[in-house]
């Protein structure tokens, strides 16, 4: 398209000069001997077609002009569906302009193996070629889509690492976009983690620079975002706020993708205060949004979005049959993460259902999947659930086992968030069998990183079994304590 305006622009400007110039000459005698005379037309007519030579040069001009720049970077979905910011070609040329190296080409071809590999869903292969971009030549480009790759595969120490190194690259170069994208992806890196409070930090940042540069796009993905961690820390209605934001501006750039992630998670709002009802409209209206215009996988997000609100309102046989809709997109695009974490969550269904035999069924067959492709947070998830199976079946030692072993993988792989929620189950237990030296370890453990993080919900819990312990131990002083500090939360899951 640029270059069709361009020749339009500037082949009507000379021919609309040129024009002039022959109708001046008309009547010189040259003129007239010559075969350029046959194509005068004589005024008035000779002066309208100037006038419609000059006006399609003009309105190329200016099309060209406001020719939308080709987009630097792409957003992409995380694993739990959250926006992430990638390099793309455009933009790893775009450093080469500044790079003087032999080895351009070869980085450049192993950054596009990479893409190849990353569009396929293959982050383990994508890693290693981004890497060997990055042996021949340092590119932002390559430490960014690096990072995303460590991020897709739960290896986040490494992946805020290397995203870490491109931001001081970025800093050193000055280059403000790409500043505020690896700040976005770094704090994405941080909520999966639970490390909310510096989540925070970076997307405000972040935010700034998008706002300063006019990216509204990524404006918007960061506000979005921000909801997320709010909703994290239990500000419902402020994360409602910051997702009406990013939504508006998603359909008034008619980015129909983003606008089904932000109803999406606006859902996912709605569905943690319990209104299901407008969960399940706002999935609903994903789901429509993503059959417009979106991946086979975002459909099958949508669809087991709506299998939950089913189930949060009782519905278990509606939410068994989205979840199966779900479940045989994610077969059908051959999407093993998406196959687990759908059979995880039927294996939910079936546990609140009071069918724990068919629960272990559903969950021990998406754990398989989880350890073969090695998903270990996600593996993590499902050990939690597999043990509130077994704790439900009076099975608690058989409890014990699966919760350890879940509290393991989320110290491998640094979520702190779900540590945190296994040790306030595992404390729950412990407390339950009589066990009170561990019971205390483990919720004054989950309170500390709790308040480490900031997460108000994951430290009220905690704090509401140290009073139970405390109570029962007899221990006054630290019983006065907490039950001070649990009184300082209000019921919106603020600080008074």
């Amino acid at each position: 398209m640029k270059i069709f305006l361009s020749i339009m622009a500037w082949g009507f400007t000379a021919l609309t000069t040129f024009y002039i110039f022959l109708l001046s000459l008309r009547e010189a005698e040259p003129v007239k001997a010559s075969v350029l005379c046959k194509f005068i037309v004589p005024p008035p007519f000779g002066l309208y077609l100037v006038v419609f030579f000059m006006a399609i040069g003009v309105t190329s001009h200016i099309l060209l002009h406001n020719l939308p720049a080709p987009r630097m970077f792409d957003t992409v979905k995380g694993p739990q569906d959250e926006s992430l910011t990638k390099s793309n070609e455009r933009s790893l040329e775009a450093e080469f302009e500044d790079a003087a190296s032999a080895g351009k080409a070869y980085a450049k071809d192993y950054f596009q193996a990479g893409e190849r590999d990353f569009e396929a869903g293959r982050y383990e292969d994508a890693l290693k070629n981004y890497g060997k971009s990055l042996s021949k030549l340092e590119t932002m480009s390559a430490y960014l889509n690096l990072s995303i790759c460590l991020n897709n595969i739960a290896r986040f120490t490494d992946a805020e690492q290397v995203a870490e190194k491109g931001l001081a690259i970025a800093l050193k170069k000055g280059h403000e976009l790409f500043q505020a994208v690896f700040l976005s992806n770094i704090a994405n890196m941080y909520r999966r983690q639970g490390k909310l409070n510096q989540a925070l930090e970076y997307l405000e940042q972040a935010t700034l620079i998008f706002e300063r540069k006019k990216d509204l796009g990524n404006w918007a993905n960061t506000r979005a975002t921000i909801g997320m961690v709010y909703l994290r820390t239990g500000r419902t209605n402020d994360a409602l706020v910051e997702l009406r934001k990013s939504l508006k501006v998603h359909k008034d750039l008619k980015d129909i993708d983003n606008v089904g992630h932000d109803q999406l998670t606006i859902g996912n709002i709605y569905l943690t205060q319990e209104k299901f009802k407008e969960a399940l409209a706002s999935y609903q209206e994903a789901l429509a949004s993503y059959r417009r215009k979106g991946t086979l996988s975002d459909q099958a997000s949508a669809l087991g979005n709506i299998g939950g609100a089913y189930a949060g309102q009782g519905d278990f046989d509606k939410a068994l049959e989205f979840q199966q809709q779900a479940l045989q997109l994610y077969r059908k695009m051959n999407d093993p993460v998406g196959v687990a974490k759908t059979i995880g969550n039927i294996g939910s269904i079936y546990l609140r259902q009071g069918h724990p035999i068919d629960a272990l069924k559903q969950l021990s067959e998406a754990l398989e999947i989880q350890k073969r492709i090695g998903v270990k947070s996600d593996q993590a998830i499902t050990l939690h659930n597999i043990a509130r199976t077994y704790e439900g079946m009076g099975q608690d030692e058989k409890a014990l086992i699966y919760l350890r072993e879940s509290l393991d993988l989320t110290v491998q792989v640094g979520a702190q968030g779900e540590q945190a929620s296994v040790l306030l189950h595992l404390g729950e237990l412990y407390f339950k069998q009589g066990d009170v030296h561990n019971a205390l370890a483990t919720q004054l453990h989950a309170l500390e990183i709790a308040t480490t993080l900031r997460d108000i919900e994951l430290e009220k819990m905690a704090l509401n079994n140290l009073v139970t312990i405390y109570s029962h131990m007899g221990n006054k002083k630290e019983l006065t304590e907490v039950e001070r500090r649990l009184a300082t939360i209000n019921v919106d899951g603020k600080r008074e």
